[in-house]
């Protein structure tokens, strides 16, 4: 095929345009017009054709998000997420949610605000989150805008919630600095609605005091707290022994099914969720097609920072 023709198809298939395609190859647009007008014989053609067949040549297409993302799972702590919020809902509590990096938890908060939109504010804390921008936040979650002070913000949020009946989740809330906290009590105390705290162990330490020397200050936020659910991972110990069902049904969507190769996944990345996928990924990608096996887990692993 003419390189003129591979690179309409080229175009076409990525859905750019030749003035984009210049750009990325860092040569005058009136040079690319001109060749996919004439072809070799178009007097620049020597400072197109070398560097556009190699570019095409090399290109990697990038996977969108969606196609990157493994099919959400209903584990068990996915499940107990859910009736965690619920639960909240019905009786207006604050509840807690904990769990390690990796072990899911944000996944399935935004799997149940994506299927119940309308009943959830869902925000996602940062590093640099302070009361302000928490405030700000959530009016624009809310579609609301409280002008004056801090106060009459916090009071216009818990009336707009109070309003709609709809529950907070504040994602990766170890983040928060007490006074961001505060103001979620207050919200929370104002509205008579659910409030769900969802973070790392740190956001547990920080409610219990251990390790901190001012847990007064989050007596009165931790004191408000009606349950809380620690995720346990794609593996759990009760006492028929280990539980791994969970495991199985993600490497089942790898079309891993032996014990020993489930087993061998379970050891490198001990049972948390986005690791176990990792792995699993990689090993797809050393089968080349083929069917997973134990070495292609173990060759995966090598490349990855387990832990």
């Amino acid at each position: 095929m003419e390189l003129v023709e591979l690179t309409k198809k080229f175009l076409n298939t990525q859905n750019i345009s030749q003035n984009n395609l210049s750009d990325r190859l860092g040569i005058n647009k009136s040079y690319m017009v001109g060749y996919m007008k004439e072809g070799s014989s178009y007097k620049y053609a020597s400072k197109v054709e070398p560097l556009l067949e190699k570019y095409i040549k090399s290109f990697v297409e990038e996977k969108s998000v969606k196609e990157l993302q493994t099919p959400f799972i209903a584990t068990k702590d996915a499940k107990a997420i859910n009736v965690t919020i619920e639960s909240a809902m019905s009786n207006r509590e604050m509840r807690v949610i904990i769990g390690e990096a990796g072990t899911g938890k944000s996944r399935a908060i935004k799997e149940y605000a994506t299927k119940n939109g309308t009943r959830v504010v869902l925000f996602e804390a940062t590093t640099e989150t302070s009361k302000r921008m928490l405030l700000v936040g959530l009016e624009n979650k809310l579609n609301v805008c409280f002008k004056g002070s801090l106060d009459d913000k916090i009071r216009g949020i818990a009336s707009e919630l109070a309003r709609t009946s709809k529950v907070l989740i504040i994602d990766e809330s170890e983040h928060l600095p007490f006074r961001a906290l505060e103001c979620l009590r207050r919200i929370y105390d104002f509205s008579n609605t659910a409030l769900i705290l969802v973070g790392t162990r740190k956001l547990k330490n920080n409610l219990t005091g251990i390790g901190r020397n001012d847990y007064n200050e989050y007596g009165q936020l931790s004191s408000r707290i009606g349950t809380k659910w620690e995720l346990k991972g794609l593996c759990y110990q009760n006492k028929e022994g280990l539980k791994n069902e969970d495991l199985k049904t993600l490497c089942n969507h790898f079309d891993v099914e032996e014990k020993k190769a489930i087993d061998l996944v379970f050891n490198l990345a001990r049972g948390n969720f986005r690791k176990s996928e990792k792995l699993l990924k990689r090993a797809c990608e050393f089968a080349d097609g083929k069917a997973v096996e134990l070495k292609h887990i173990e060759a995966a692993a090598s490349f990855l920072m387990l832990g």
